[in-house]
């Protein structure tokens, strides 16, 4: 599009905005910056942002919980694009408004007694009128559902698992249900005892981390923005940081949507590019398998692309798809200077694992880059894989499992392991121990637990296109 025109039609869109009216926020121009337009709420406070060289920003925080629920970048295109994406922002906010300021799951051992028990509190909170939302669940399901939910109440039987839950959602309010609660089932007595819970819930944990810094030495001359297309809670997420030729981070930035379609990416990638015309290379780290071009992977919604060719031909710059468990293990192993051998294990919740291997300093790729596709192992389970990853003490099994396949065919020095649902890097440890104790052997690598993955993906996809 002529830059003329995009301008003249960025500037209808911003008229169009503000001519939207409704009923569940107020619109107004911002007082502080004269190119923002903030709607705001009681649930939600946003703004759009118009920007040098048609750059619009739209982005929607959450009052309740301090966090950013939306928020995405483009460059004006058509009245239409630009027009869709506003009302994907208004349906987020539109969600926050009907979504009830507390939701409560309650979790048993079966589920059945706290499904009688929920719907107990939904008549109550019916007639109480209060702002409330319940569910139920049992203890198989709960760590896949949980994060949806503000406050887990657990019933007498289960209470034990307490802490574990606590360390798996630990922004989440855990509570054990008092036993004459649930005894009576007196819905009166629990809603005031979550309400007076809330109140005294401690300050919520941070999981901000600081970017890593490669510990080996990395000759290039490229700029590389490295990109990580991940799901992450309810939301998915672009998170990208461009590094420049001495390695030092000069943008780090994040989409957050409820899913992510093609055309996010391109917009994104767009805007980037447009402002930083340094990038010499696009870097992109994602779930699944690479092959020619292809990316075979659900984390981009509306099947499979040939994204490479496609990025190649619309900003003619180098082009890197990376599997995202490859760039963490070489992130890990380039912030490191203790093991030359190492493997680094993903096991999300409720989904099939991946793994990357580094044996003598070099990433194990495989033909068609299947190295560490522990999907195709023939483990033999105690349960459906996908069930056992919905729990801690299934994921034990499945990670550990892994881990012995792992061992048995490259037996690397340390093994990192990401997944919410292990709590303890020592279980692991004890757990394979215990399963090869028939063989005597005389080392096992050292098993490493890690609180966070995203960093060690972004400095693993710089890496990995500076040494091509």
């Amino acid at each position: 599009m002529d830059d003329y025109l995009r301008e003249i039609q960025t500037a209808i869109f911003r008229k169009w905005i503000s001519n939207q009216k409704r009923d569940y926020y107020y619109l107004y121009p911002s007082e502080t910056d004269p190119d923002a337009i903030i709607i705001e709420n009681e649930y939600c406070y946003s703004y759009v942002t118009f920007n040098p060289q048609c750059i619009i920003e739209l982005c929607v925080m959450n009052k309740r919980t301090d966090e950013m629920a939306f928020y995405l970048h483009f460059q004006f295109k058509t009245l239409k694009h630009a027009i869709s994406l506003f009302e994907e922002m208004d349906q987020c906010i539109q969600k926050m408004v009907n979504q009830p300021i507390c939701r409560l799951l309650l979790c048993c051992s079966g589920g059945m007694t706290t499904a009688f028990f929920a719907d107990k509190i939904k008549n109550g909170i019916k007639v109480l009128n209060l702002n409330m939302e319940v569910a139920a669940t049992s203890y198989q399901k709960i760590y896949n559902v949980a994060q949806n939910y503000d406050v887990i109440l657990l019933a007498p039987q289960v209470s034990y698992v307490k802490l574990q839950v606590e360390k798996v959602f630990k922004n989440k309010l855990v509570l054990k249900i008092p036993t004459q609660i649930f005894a009576s089932y007196n819905v009166g007595a629990l809603i005031t005892f979550v309400e007076e819970s809330i109140k005294n819930k401690e300050k919520k944990y941070d999981s901000t981390v600081e970017p890593l810094a490669s510990m080996m030495e990395i000759k290039t001359k490229k700029n590389i923005l490295a990109v990580s297309i991940n799901a992450n809670g309810e939301n998915s997420h672009i998170s990208y940081r461009l590094y420049n030729n001495l390695q030092e981070i000069v943008l780090d930035s994040n989409i957050i949507k409820s899913n992510i379609k093609l055309h996010d990416v391109l917009d994104a990638l767009d805007t980037v590019v447009l402002q930083n015309e340094m990038i010499d290379v696009i870097s992109i780290a994602l779930p699944g398998v690479m092959v020619e071009g292809n990316v075979y992977s659900g984390i981009i919604e509306g099947g499979n692309h040939q994204l490479k060719e496609l990025l190649e031909k619309r900003y003619e710059k180098e082009i890197y798809l990376i599997n995202d468990v490859n760039a963490a293990v070489v992130g890990y192993y380039a912030s490191q200077n203790q093991y030359k051998s190492i493997a680094f294990l993903f096991q999300p919740i409720g989904r099939m694992a991946g793994s990357g291997i580094i044996v003598n300093g070099q990433l194990v790729r495989g033909m068609d880059h299947l190295a560490g596709e522990v999907a195709l192992l023939p483990l033999k389970l105690s349960n459906d894989y996908f069930t056992l990853a919905n729990t801690p003490e299934g994921t034990l099994e499945l990670v550990s499992k892994n881990i012995m396949s792992i061992i048995a065919i490259v037996s690397p020095e340390a093994i990192v392991v990401y997944s919410d649902l292990i709590l303890d890097s020592q279980d692991v440890s004890d757990e394979i121990k215990k399963s090869l104790s028939q063989y005597s052997l005389k080392v096992y690598p050292k098993i490493i637990k890690v609180e966070n993955i995203l960093e060690y993906i972004l400095l693993g996809a710089m890496i990995l296109s500076a040494k091509e």
